[in-house]
């Protein structure tokens, strides 16, 4: 059968729609071209950042899994140290290749006799939580220090760690937290949280065992770090501080905007404390089973809080019960919600007597709430 259309115009059509969409695929596949000649003659670096390319403009199927970890492997091979610590910390997390820790660990020695202190830093953990190698404080120590020299945080943070855990050699509080301020300095979220933690709790930066009692304004500056960062535990810590107003001016409003920033992060708790948690969800059921098991008096004032925002009567009544046992238990702020809770007759009847019984417990715990509301 003959076509209707001339030549002439089949070809121009042709030209319209499939010459523009092979301009398109060969401009958005130009560096990966690139960069698998460049792997392909041996140059380890572009094997890499071949790698890095796939994984930031391709869905990670698992074609695209397998091809990434045969290219850090080619990486690792012509000796490109950071192509080794990242085949590892894939090998050690599972995520594109099954996990296998033992070579994960000598991925890392390789790559950091090349010079990559991430490979140093991930060596060193593995050190510290046996992981594919010995448990080994001694061989930890010295990997964590050379990585820490080179500014690497996390080398920094788990070395500051180990000192003020006494891991390794004695215990140093004040050298500790010189090396976790380093790390800090260096964005490290989760080193400015347990900074913070130091402060709050009082312990001597001088390496002596009393206490000279809480510098709520550094701590409050650690945390708030901690939380431009994005670390979550640190909106949740500087929250709770804002809530007690601890070194700053009690601000409620503000500590539930930490609070939900920290939800926003994925912290339970905080989704707990900004009320951002549906009563039956998961994570109140998880936190209840903690309380009835009698672990943690914290999520009794998590579960119990948030039953408390239930209309249902019988949950209310456990959310009061729970908030009684975590008051018991130590946490000021279980005892103060109880105040209130008594004293506005809200999901209970109304005693003022208990109120004020209540306020006067949240005041001997620190809640300083508590203390502007007893008579």
């Amino acid at each position: 059968m003959t076509s209707r259309f001339p030549a002439w115009l089949a070809l121009a059509a042709f030209t319209l729609l499939v010459a523009p969409r092979a301009d398109a695929a060969v401009k958005k596949s130009g560096r990966e071209l690139a960069l698998g000649k460049a792997c392909d003659d041996d140059d380890g670096k572009s094997c890499r950042e071949l790698a890095f390319y796939l994984l930031e403009e391709q869905d990670v199927t698992d074609r695209v899994a397998r091809r990434v970890v045969s290219l850090l492997d080619r990486g690792c091979t012509l000796k490109d140290g950071p192509a080794c610590s990242r085949l590892a910390a894939e090998l050690s997390s599972g995520v594109l290749t099954r996990k296998d820790p033992a070579r994960a660990a000598e991925l890392n020695q390789k790559g950091c006799n090349l010079g990559d202190v991430q490979a140093c830093t991930q060596l060193g953990v593995a050190y510290i939580e046996g992981n594919g190698v010995e448990a080994s404080y001694s061989k930890a120590v010295p990997l964590l220090k050379l990585a820490c020299s080179e500014d690497n945080a996390a080398g920094c943070h788990h070395l500051g760690l180990l000192v003020l855990e006494g891991k390794g050699g004695p215990p140093d509080v004040s050298k500790a937290a010189g090396l976790l301020k380093k790390a800090c300095r260096l964005e490290s979220g989760v080193a400015c949280h347990r900074l913070g933690g130091l402060y709050h709790a009082g312990q001597v930066l001088t390496g002596e065992s009393s206490s000279s009692g809480p510098d709520y304004k550094k701590a409050a500056h650690y945390f708030r770090q901690g939380c431009e960062m994005d670390h979550a535990e640190s909106c949740v810590s500087l929250g709770r501080m804002r809530m007690a107003g601890q070194g700053m001016g009690m601000d409620e409003d503000v500590a539930m905007d930490l609070f939900k920033q920290a939800c926003g992060l994925g912290d339970a708790w905080a989704c707990v404390e900004a009320g951002a948690v549906p009563v039956d969800g998961v994570v109140v059921e998880m936190l209840r089973q903690k309380c009835v098991d009698g672990a943690d008096a914290k999520a009794c004032y998590a579960a119990g809080a948030a039953y408390l925002r239930d209309d249902d009567e019988m949950r209310a009544d456990k959310g009061v019960q729970m908030l009684s046992d975590s008051c018991d238990g130590g946490v000021a702020r279980s005892c103060y919600k109880l105040a209130v809770v008594f004293e506005k007759g809200k999901a209970v009847t109304k005693d003022l007597a208990r109120a004020q019984s209540f306020y006067e417990k949240a005041c001997k715990a620190g809640y300083q709430k508590g203390c502007a509301r007893k008579e």
